[in-house]
C-alpha cells in the first residue's frame, strides 16, 4: 500500500546523513541515488541566498531509473549526465526500499500507460498508439523526495520569496 511504501521512504531518509552519503553519485548529476539538501535548485530561486548566490531546495531525494541503462545504450552517449549507464544504487541499510521503489514505479507507469488513449482520443481525436509509440523504451525515474521539517528562521532564510513555500 502506498502508506507502507511512504513508511520506507521514511526509513531511508531518517538515516544518518553519513551513512546516506554513501548513496550520493555526485559525479551523475545526482540522477541516481541519494539527493542532500540544497543540491537542486527551483528556476525562480537563482541568486536569491545570501549574497546572490542561488538557493538550493530545502529537499532530499532518492533517484532510480527504469529500465536501468546499459553502457552503450544511445542516451548514455549523447547525454551521460542525464542517463548514465549502469544499474541503480540501493541502501542495503534499508534493503526493502528497491522493492517499495520498483513496485511504485511499476503501479504508475501502469496508469500511465492507461491514460495514454484516453488523452489521444480527447487531443489527437484519434487514437492510434502516438502517445505510447512516443515513450516506448524510454528510460524514465521515480524519486522519493522528502522535505524535512523546518524551523521558522530556517524558513525565512531558506525560502525562496518568489515560490509558493513564501
Amino acid at each position: 500500500t502506498l502508506p507502507a511504501i511512504y513508511q520506507i521512504f521514511r526509513k531511508f531518509f531518517n538515516l544518518p546523513e553519513k551513512t546516506k552519503k554513501k548513496y550520493e553519485q555526485k559525479e551523475l548529476g545526482h540522477q541516481i541515488g541519494w539527493t542532500p539538501l540544497f543540491q537542486e535548485e527551483h528556476i525562480a530561486c537563482r541568486r536569491l541566498g545570501k549574497a546572490g548566490t542561488n538557493l538550493g531546495d530545502f529537499k532530499e531525494c532518492f533517484f532510480m531509473r527504469m529500465p536501468e541503462l546499459q553502457v552503450g545504450y544511445q542516451l548514455t552517449k549523447e547525454y551521460p549526465l542525464y542517463y548514465p549507464p549502469g544499474g541503480n544504487i540501493w541502501p542495503k541499510e534499508v534493503p526493502e526500499l528497491r522493492q517499495a521503489m520498483q513496485t511504485l514505479y511499476t503501479s504508475l507507469k501502469t496508469v500511465g500507460w492507461k491514460i495514454f488513449p484516453l488523452l489521444e482520443s480527447h487531443l489527437l481525436k484519434k487514437n492510434d498508439g502516438f502517445f505510447a509509440n512516443m515513450v516506448a523504451g524510454a528510460p524514465s525515474a521515480l524519486r522519493a523526495i522528502y522535505y524535512p521539517p523546518m524551523s521558522a528562521i530556517e524558513r525565512k532564510e531558506f525560502v525562496c520569496q518568489n515560490c509558493s513555500g513564501s
